[in-house]
This record gives structure tokens, C-alpha cells and sequence, in this order.
């Protein structure tokens, strides 16, 4: 399993977004975390389809459409490439081994893992990278 890009920059970008804590403009965004701002232009549709954030009209920028504690990671992933590890899990109708697969204890154990561990709060997040962005401010480089 691989999380793209697509989700690693979406989740920085969303992080980002909680930090500021007011409306951002895709070029700032765009700046700090060094990604181009068509393909972040692509990830804010998927973003905005979602339901995760909004555009301001008045200050052409962004912000997130609730409270970084009640958005998650999981939110942020499953609306840019989904979490689906088998089709079997999401679709049983589809396979004819359905309910007397072993595999399929596993895939489901998995997911669950999984989806524990994205459970995780925007707010949480930014409260991490704050802490990390302090640190890196505060150290000494040789």
C-alpha cells in the first residue's frame, strides 16, 4: 500500500490551513509547501467537492469549511484517492468467495487498522508541526 502524493500534499496543505487559521491564497500555499499551484489547484477541487474546505470570494483564498477537530486525516484521504483495500470488503456482492474467505478477515483487520490510525484531527496535526516548527526555528545548523 502507497499513500500518493496527491494525499500527502493534501494533508500538509489542509495542516497548513489550520495553522493559519484564516483564509490562504493557493500561491501562498502553494509556496511553503513547494508544490505547483496546478497540481494543488487539482487537489483543492477534490478537497472542495468534499466538503473539507472552501473558497473565500472576497479574499480569493481558502480556508477549511469546519474546525480542524472535526476534520481528519481519514476525511482528507478518503477524498483524495478513497481507502479501499480490496473491492471484496467495500462491494461483497461482487465475489462469489464472499463470507468464506480467509483473506478476507484479514483485509477487513487491516482496513480497520488502518482507519484507527488515519483517526487522527487536523487539529492534532497542527499542533504537532507547530511543536516541530518551534524546534527547527530554535536549532543550530553546522
Amino acid at each position: 500500500m502507497r499513500i500518493s502524493t496527491r494525499s500527502r500534499y493534501g494533508l500538509r496543505a489542509v495542516v497548513e490551513l489550520a495553522i493559519e487559521g484564516r483564509p490562504m491564497l493557493l500561491k501562498e500555499i502553494s509556496g511553503r509547501l513547494k508544490v505547483s499551484m496546478k497540481y494543488l489547484d487539482h487537489i483543492f477541487s477534490s478537497l472542495k467537492r468534499a466538503g473539507i474546505i472552501r473558497s473565500i470570494k472576497s479574499h480569493s483564498g481558502y480556508v477549511l469549511s469546519k474546525r480542524p477537530s472535526k476534520i481528519k486525516a481519514i476525511d482528507v484521504i478518503k477524498a483524495l484517492e478513497g481507502l479501499s483495500f480490496v473491492d471484496c470488503i467495500e462491494s461483497p456482492q461482487i465475489c462469489n468467495r464472499a463470507g468464506s474467505c480467509a483473506t478476507q478477515v484479514l483485509w477487513k483487520r487491516l482496513k480497520g487498522v488502518v482507519e484507527k490510525i488515519l483517526d487522527i484531527s487536523i487539529k492534532e496535526l497542527a499542533d504537532i508541526q507547530r511543536k516541530l516548527n518551534v524546534r527547527s526555528k530554535n536549532m543550530y545548523y553546522i
